[in-house]
């Protein structure tokens, strides 16, 4: 591995490193998508 790996520190290797089993890890993304709903929100929100 090198210096640069070694140097990063993701959650899932340190949870392997650690000996936790993992149920999921989070992928790298390089952008996001807000959306911004105004409130009072219903109670289904995803169903409107």
């Amino acid at each position: 591995m090198s210096q640069t790996n070694m140097d990063c520190r993701y959650c899932s290797v340190l949870s392997k490193a650690n000996g936790e089993d993992p149920i999921g890890t989070a992928g790298t993304v390089d952008e996001w998508l807000l959306v911004e709903v105004p409130r009072p929100w219903k109670m289904e929100l995803w169903q409107e």
